[in-house]
Protein backbone atom coordinates (compact mmCIF):
# COMPACT_ATOMS: atom_id res chain seq x y z
CA UNK A 1 0.00 0.00 0.00
CA UNK A 2 1.10 3.17 -1.01
CA UNK A 3 1.26 6.24 1.68
CA UNK A 4 -1.40 8.41 1.38
CA UNK A 5 -1.82 12.10 3.24
CA UNK A 6 -4.68 13.64 4.06
CA UNK A 7 -4.80 17.33 4.55
CA UNK A 8 -6.20 18.43 7.32
CA UNK A 9 -5.04 22.15 7.03
CA UNK A 10 -7.90 23.47 4.90
CA UNK A 11 -10.64 22.41 7.78
CA UNK A 12 -8.78 24.18 10.04
CA UNK A 13 -5.91 27.02 9.27
CA UNK A 14 -8.74 29.24 8.04
CA UNK A 15 -10.33 29.13 11.81
CA UNK A 16 -7.02 29.85 12.75
CA UNK A 17 -6.09 32.76 10.89
CA UNK A 18 -9.62 34.33 12.14
CA UNK A 19 -7.90 34.01 15.89
CA UNK A 20 -4.67 35.43 14.81
CA UNK A 21 -6.35 38.38 13.08
CA UNK A 22 -8.63 39.12 16.24
CA UNK A 23 -5.36 38.55 18.34
CA UNK A 24 -4.04 41.49 15.82
CA UNK A 25 -7.20 43.18 16.48
CA UNK A 26 -6.63 42.87 20.55
CA UNK A 27 -2.88 43.65 20.01
CA UNK A 28 -3.40 47.33 18.46
CA UNK A 29 -6.84 48.50 20.40
CA UNK A 30 -6.68 46.91 23.94
CA UNK A 31 -2.73 47.80 23.78
CA UNK A 32 -3.31 51.01 23.19
CA UNK A 33 -6.23 51.42 25.85
CA UNK A 34 -3.62 50.28 28.51
CA UNK A 35 -1.04 52.56 27.54
CA UNK A 36 -3.09 55.78 27.76
CA UNK A 37 -4.93 54.67 30.82
CA UNK A 38 -1.92 52.49 32.98
CA UNK A 39 1.10 52.49 31.87
CA UNK A 40 3.20 52.50 28.57
CA UNK A 41 5.94 49.90 29.56
CA UNK A 42 3.04 48.14 30.61
CA UNK A 43 1.17 48.09 27.49
CA UNK A 44 4.61 47.57 25.61
CA UNK A 45 5.08 44.24 27.08
CA UNK A 46 1.86 43.05 27.13
CA UNK A 47 2.17 44.40 23.01
CA UNK A 48 5.71 41.86 22.74
CA UNK A 49 3.90 38.98 24.31
CA UNK A 50 1.14 39.05 22.19
CA UNK A 51 3.22 39.63 18.84
CA UNK A 52 5.24 37.20 19.68
CA UNK A 53 1.85 34.83 20.69
CA UNK A 54 0.39 35.58 16.78
CA UNK A 55 4.08 35.12 15.35
CA UNK A 56 3.98 31.16 17.10
CA UNK A 57 0.12 31.11 15.77
CA UNK A 58 1.08 31.84 11.96
CA UNK A 59 4.28 29.76 12.60
CA UNK A 60 2.53 27.01 13.93
CA UNK A 61 -0.40 27.21 11.20
CA UNK A 62 1.97 26.77 8.40
CA UNK A 63 3.38 24.00 9.78
CA UNK A 64 0.06 22.32 9.33
CA UNK A 65 0.48 22.05 6.33
CA UNK A 66 3.93 20.35 5.74
CA UNK A 67 2.41 17.63 8.50
CA UNK A 68 -0.57 16.07 7.39
CA UNK A 69 -1.90 12.73 8.31
CA UNK A 70 -0.23 9.86 6.93
CA UNK A 71 -1.50 6.16 6.08
CA UNK A 72 0.24 3.36 4.92
CA UNK A 73 0.22 -0.37 5.20
CA UNK A 74 1.90 -0.78 8.65
CA UNK A 75 1.15 2.89 10.22
CA UNK A 76 -1.14 5.70 11.17
CA UNK A 77 0.53 8.97 12.06
CA UNK A 78 -2.19 11.35 13.59
CA UNK A 79 -1.03 14.87 13.55
CA UNK A 80 -2.05 18.39 14.72
CA UNK A 81 1.14 20.40 13.26
CA UNK A 82 3.99 20.51 15.88
CA UNK A 83 1.90 20.30 18.77
CA UNK A 84 1.23 16.74 18.80
CA UNK A 85 2.37 13.37 16.80
CA UNK A 86 0.83 10.18 17.53
CA UNK A 87 1.97 6.43 15.66
CA UNK A 88 -0.61 4.09 15.33
CA UNK A 89 0.30 0.22 14.39
CA UNK A 90 -2.18 -0.60 11.81
CA UNK A 91 -2.78 -3.31 13.07
CA UNK A 92 -4.14 -2.50 16.11
CA UNK A 93 -6.99 -0.86 14.28
CA UNK A 94 -10.26 -2.32 15.59
CA UNK A 95 -12.49 -0.17 13.33
CA UNK A 96 -13.87 2.91 12.36
CA UNK A 97 -16.22 4.43 15.08
CA UNK A 98 -19.03 6.58 13.00
CA UNK A 99 -20.73 8.18 16.08
CA UNK A 100 -19.95 9.19 19.69
CA UNK A 101 -21.97 9.71 22.39
CA UNK A 102 -21.64 11.98 24.94
CA UNK A 103 -19.94 9.66 27.38
CA UNK A 104 -17.58 8.25 25.27
CA UNK A 105 -16.51 12.27 24.56
CA UNK A 106 -15.43 12.95 28.17
CA UNK A 107 -13.86 9.38 28.81
CA UNK A 108 -10.13 10.80 30.13
CA UNK A 109 -8.59 7.83 27.83
CA UNK A 110 -9.83 9.60 24.61
CA UNK A 111 -7.19 11.25 22.66
CA UNK A 112 -8.88 14.52 21.14
CA UNK A 113 -6.56 16.16 18.31
CA UNK A 114 -9.07 19.07 17.31
CA UNK A 115 -7.57 22.58 17.62
CA UNK A 116 -10.92 24.71 17.20
CA UNK A 117 -13.86 22.23 16.21
CA UNK A 118 -14.60 19.20 18.45
CA UNK A 119 -16.06 15.71 17.01
CA UNK A 120 -19.25 15.23 17.37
Amino acid sequence: MEEQRFDYHRSVAPMLWVLAGISILELLLVHLLVSLLLNAAAAALLSLLTAAGVIWLGVAIAAMKRRPVLLDAERLVMRVGTFKSVTIPVSTIAGLRTEWDAQALKARTLLKLSLVAFPM
